[in-house]
C-alpha cells in the first residue's frame, strides 16, 4: 500500500497528501550525524521536530493515519533532515535504487526548500524506502518542474522493523544565496539577494534575484554560524 505525505518545505510520502504545523527551527549541532539511514544517533535527539500532520487527502483536515517524524539539524556547511516514517514493513511499497528515477508507485519522501520565501519556487528533493533519490527545480508555482538539475547531497534509507527511515545532508552550497542588507533612518531594512549555482554536469548557472523593504520587529539574536574573531 502506498502512502504519501506532503509538506512545504518537506515531504512523506504514503496517497495521503499531509498538511504539518507551520514553523519550526532547526538546531545547531557540532557533530554530524552519519548518513546512513538509521536516525538512531545522539544528535537527532535534539533535533528540531515535524510531527503534527494533517491529511490534504483523501480526508482533508484529518490527522494522519501513520506517524512520521521530520528532525531538523544544521551545521556550519550542511542542513541535516531525519525522517522516521512507522509503517507496517509488509505495507511498504519499495522497488526502485537507482537515482532520478520515477518513485510513483513507491512509498517515498520529498523536501520541497522555497528559499526565496515567494511559495513559487524552490528545491525539491527525494528519497525512497531503499535510497533512491532524485531532485528537481521549482519555478512558476509547480509549472516548471526542471529534474534535470543534480544538485550536491545525499541520502540514505532503510526498512526496518517499524517501517522506514531516511537521512538526508545537504550542504547550504547547493542551496546557497548572497544577500545585501541595508539599514534605512527609518528603520526598515532594505534587501538585495541574488542567487547563483554551479548545477553538477551542467555549463549553464541557475540564477536568481530578488529585492524587498523589511520592517525590524525584534532585535536580533546571536547567529550560531557567524565566524568568532
Amino acid at each position: 500500500m502506498i502512502h504519501k505525505y506532503f509538506i512545504i518545505i518537506l515531504i512523506c510520502i504514503k496517497p495521503l497528501l499531509l498538511f504539518s504545523q507551520p514553523e519550526i527551527k532547526a538546531v545547531f549541532t557540532k557533530k554530524a550525524p552519519a548518513i546512513d539511514g538509521f536516525v538512531t544517533e545522539d544528535d537527532w535527539k535534539n533535533g528540531a521536530v515535524i510531527n503534527d500532520f494533517y491529511q490534504r487527502e483523501p480526508k482533508t483536515g484529518e490527522p494522519i493515519t501513520e506517524k512520521t517524524e521530520f528532525l531538523f539539524l544544521f551545521d556550519q556547511n550542511n542542513i541535516y533532515i531525519g525522517i522516521r516514517c512507522y509503517d507496517d514493513p509488509r505495507g511498504i511499497t519499495a522497488k526502485e535504487l537507482a537515482r532520478d528515477v520515477s518513485l510513483g508507485e513507491d512509498d517515498r519522501v520529498q523536501v520541497i526548500f522555497d528559499t526565496f520565501l515567494d511559495g513559487r519556487s524552490g528545491y525539491w528533493f527525494q528519497i525512497g524506502p531503499r535510497g533512491s533519490i532524485g531532485d528537481a527545480l521549482i519555478n512558476e508555482n509547480g509549472k516548471d518542474f526542471n529534474k534535470s538539475w543534480d544538485g550536491i547531497w545525499d541520502g540514505k534509507a532503510r526498512i526496518t522493523d517499524h517501517g522506514w527511515e531516511a537521512e538526508m545532508i545537504i550542504p547550504f552550497k547547493t542551496i546557497a544565496f548572497k544577500i545585501n542588507v541595508t539599514f534605512n533612518p527609518d528603520g526598515t531594512w532594505t534587501y538585495e539577494e541574488d542567487t547563483v549555482l554551479q548545477i553538477q554536469g551542467q555549463s549553464d548557472l541557475f540564477h536568481h534575484t530578488d529585492k524587498n523593504i523589511l520592517t525590524k520587529i525584534a532585535e536580533p539574536t546571536p547567529n550560531p554560524l557567524a565566524l568568532k574573531n
